[in-house]
């Protein structure tokens, strides 16, 4: 690696090549950012006094040995939004020139946007349509046609190259040539050797921080070679990116729900970069990461974007949507993913009308919990380990017996607890979910379709009481206000909301736009009524709550659940394993080696040490648990029951997980990968079992 300081312009004249690579972020500085570097520009060249101006390190990796013959290409690693967006300043400044100065024009054109020597070759080479935008401008210039860069080639290119267009002027320009000359950066030139994925981390730990699509993007491709990079980013990455185009904010989060399937919890958002690379580990090679990754991006935008083709399915999914149940999602891709795999797989059963209801029941059980204000803190955790819960031979039996298994704060609330908590509770405050539910109401008791696009919420008795309002309900007209205002039986739809105001309940019923005259269902029984006080609140809402929880339906326990839950509650699990049950032990792969030599040494501490086989893991015991062994596909991950302090770690390998969601009660981590290590790993599970006896 060589380092030091050069100029932008000594830079640039070089014959120099400089490829954004495929991982890279594409350019998206926006115009605040262009704004405060132009004004940097303007600074610096009208200070005589200074000499210099910083902007920061550009990184570049060789793709040759000779830096400049004749050709230096250079994979530049940071410094692509610096670098693009001076680019497009020159551009401007070509173009200014065009028809006022052609040698000057000539000569910024030639030193600062393409290697003359070389057939014309651009200096800097972007990312698909950036590249192609970029490569639009620059060839622009050299023609007399005017420049017609639209939107839709890459917007901000385009907006950008649009700023400096409209900022540059007589009056500027030559204070943006000398402000140019002087701006300097440190250039990093790394060798073949240099580890450039450590160095972008580096260079990115500060600033503006990179999103999580970004940070494993680069670390998915930035160690491969550059055709391994293509191949997988054409085919597999760029597909992810397309389906993240217009939702870029729910890539982090579906990272967090993808990861939440081996582990059974849902990682913190800070901690998902890290658990992504822990999580890469578990693979033979990054094409089968990728195509994982490929994979369930596909199953979340069927669930989360309405890019499912089954039309019931897709209903499915919408609604769930609707109400942003996204603490579902973990649960969801993974028993997606087994009704994919289900007609090829005959250890999983779970047809398409089960796998619909399930959906179904997934949002009934979070809105029943939502109208009665039952705590949502634990709900990651419910979704995150509830595929664990699932033989996946019954599927939809044990989905159910799963949900009957959950009480107290985990419950899936009964018909009753719905029915009694809506007679007071205040669902004006929940008005995503308020309106959700009277338009699904509406959907399924409507006559015909009626379109509910433009309703809104309409406070039956209005929330200011008027003269005739406090006569209607009677001498107790602020008790009853206050108690049942934003109750459910006191809410409806309608388009004229703001027409119907404070009227008396005779008026919202007769007018022009009125109740009676109302084409919803939902407002059907309203006209039939000559008052509107407590009594009639009670009875819409008891009817109303009759229609939540036949659309919404609570789980029947059928005598198949039934016997799954009595197995349940006699063995503590769902069912028995064996060794055959590991996928990661069934082949000669080094996991299956590592665990034999292990086991065969573990079960030799001591004749009454009993071996355990558990769903996620084995478990070996005397009195108490000493180690949990979980097979992975390249090795074994251990958790011993003894606390990191008081264990001897000769190479520090070991980590405390005790603070942290897992499978197994052990409180320290350590990895098998290597049968060398094998006496190393042994010393360390004689230290669980002796400080366990």
């Amino acid at each position: 690696m060589r380092a030091g300081n050069t100029t932008l312009n000594e830079f640039l004249t070089r014959q120099i090549k400089m490829n954004i690579p495929i991982y890279q972020r594409k350019y998206n500085w926006s115009l605040d950012e262009c704004k405060q570097l132009f004004e940097d520009i303007l600074s610096i060249g009208k200070d005589e006094t200074r000499k210099s101006y910083f902007i920061g390190s550009i990184v570049v990796k060789k793709d040759s040995e000779e830096l400049l013959d004749p050709l230096a290409e250079v994979t530049l690693i940071d410094g692509q939004q610096r670098i693009t967006t001076l680019t497009l300043i020159y551009c401007v400044l070509c173009n200014y020139y065009k028809n006022i100065d052609e040698r000057l024009c000539h000569n910024i054109y030639g030193n600062y946007l393409v290697n003359h020597d070389l057939d014309e070759t651009n200096k800097l080479h972007l990312t698909k349509n950036d590249n192609e935008s970029l490569k639009y401008i620059i060839n622009s210039i050299s023609t007399d046609k005017e420049f017609k860069l639209t939107p839709d080639n890459s917007i901000n290119i385009y907006n950008n190259y649009e700023f400096f267009r409209n900022q540059i002027n007589e009056e500027n320009v030559e204070t943006v040539i000398k402000g140019l000359k002087k701006l300097i950066f440190i250039s990093v030139v790394l060798d073949q050797e240099d580890n450039p994925q450590l160095i972008f981390e580096s260079l990115n730990s500060t600033g503006l921080e990179l999103n999580k699509n970004d940070l494993i993007r680069n670390y998915i491709l930035m160690g491969l070679d550059t055709k391994h990079q293509n191949e997988l980013y054409e085919n597999y990455w760029y597909e992810i990116e397309q389906e993240f185009k217009n939702n870029g904010w729910f890539f982090d989060e579906f990272i967090r729900y993808y990861l939440s399937f081996e582990s059974g919890r849902l990682p913190k958002r800070a901690d998902v970069y890290k658990e992504f690379k822990n999580h890469a580990n578990s693979f033979e090679n990054i094409d089968d990461l990728v195509k994982d990754v490929h994979k369930f991006a596909g199953y979340f935008a069927c669930i989360r974007f309405g890019k499912e083709e089954d039309p019931e399915l897709r209903d499915a999914f919408d609604s769930l949507a609707e109400l942003d149940f996204n603490v579902t999602l973990p649960f969801l891709l993974s028993a997606y993913d087994d009704y994919q795999n289900s007609l090829d797989n005959p250890d999983i059963n779970l047809t398409r009308d089960e796998f619909i209801r399930i959906v179904k029941y997934v949002e009934s059980y979070c809105l029943r919990r939502s109208i009665c204000d039952i705590p949502t803190n634990s709900m990651n955790k419910t979704f995150a380990r509830l595929s664990k819960e699932i033989n996946k031979q019954d599927y939809y039996n044990y989905f159910v017996a799963a949900m009957f298994e959950k009480d107290t704060y985990k419950r899936f609330p009964t018909n009753e607890e719905v029915q009694e908590k809506l007679l007071n509770q205040n669902m004006y405050s929940k008005r995503k979910i308020l309106k959700h539910v009277l338009i699904a109401i509406e959907n399924t008791e409507g006559k015909e379709f009626v379109s509910t696009e433009n309703s809104s919420i309409e406070h039956i008795m209005p929330q200011n009481l008027t003269k005739d309002w406090e006569s209607e309900l009677g001498s107790n007209y602020e008790e009853i206000h206050g108690i049942y205002l934003h109750t459910l039986g006191n809410l409806t739809l309608t388009p004229y909301n703001s027409e119907l105001g404070d009227k008396s309940f005779f008026d919202k019923k007769t007018c022009d736009n009125g109740f009676c005259k109302s084409k919803l269902t939902l407002n059907e029984g309203l006209c039939e009524l000559d008052r509107w006080t407590d009594k009639e609140i009670i009875d819409r809402t008891k009817q109303l709550s009759k229609k939540i929880i036949n659309i919404w339906k609570y789980p029947v326990k059928t005598s198949r659940v039934f016997d799954i839950l009595n197995h349940i509650n006699e063995t503590g699990d769902i069912e028995e394993y064996t060794l055959i049950d590991f996928e990661e032990l069934n082949n000669r792969t080094i996991t299956r080696q590592l665990f034999d030599t292990l086991n065969i040494l573990i079960l030799k501490l001591d004749s009454t040490v009993d071996q355990v086989i558990n769903k996620q893991y084995i478990t070996y015991k005397k009195n108490k648990n000493f180690v949990e062994i979980i097979p992975l596909k390249t090795g074994l991950r251990l958790l011993l029951d003894i606390p990191l302090t008081e264990l001897t770690d000769t190479r520090d390998s070991c980590e405390d997980v005790s603070n942290k969601g897992r499978w197994g009660t052990g409180l320290t981590r350590v990895y098998l990968k290597d049968e060398q290590e094998v006496n190393y790993i042994m010393d360390l599970i004689k230290q669980s079992y002796e400080y366990n006896l």
